[in-house]
């Protein structure tokens, strides 16, 4: 199961397991959906400052209908499922 760390304000998610440990607000980008398709991305903020974890899909597409996802509480983590070019929380 490949993982990635992001500490870093900004980072592109590169991997199906993502942890965000950063201290500051950080922002990540998904890959294109359409190119993950059918595809599941876990992504969990542990950092318990109070920084805001934001997710952002690539290319205009969205997930759930909305345009990011933003995470704020130490330990909130989130399925994220790429399919037919759009992200779907699960």
């Amino acid at each position: 199961m490949p993982g990635q760390v992001v500490t870093t304000a900004s980072d592109t998610v590169s991997a199906s397991h993502v942890v965000v440990t950063t201290a500051g607000n950080c922002a990540l980008t998904l890959p294109d959906a359409s190119t993950v398709d059918q595809q599941e991305f876990k992504i969990k903020k542990t950092s318990a400052e109070p920084n805001t974890l934001t997710i952002s899909p690539s290319n205009g597409q969205t997930i759930d209908g909305q345009s990011s996802l933003t995470i704020t509480a130490q330990y909130t983590a989130v399925t994220l499922y790429a399919l037919a070019g759009a992200w779907y929380i699960f």
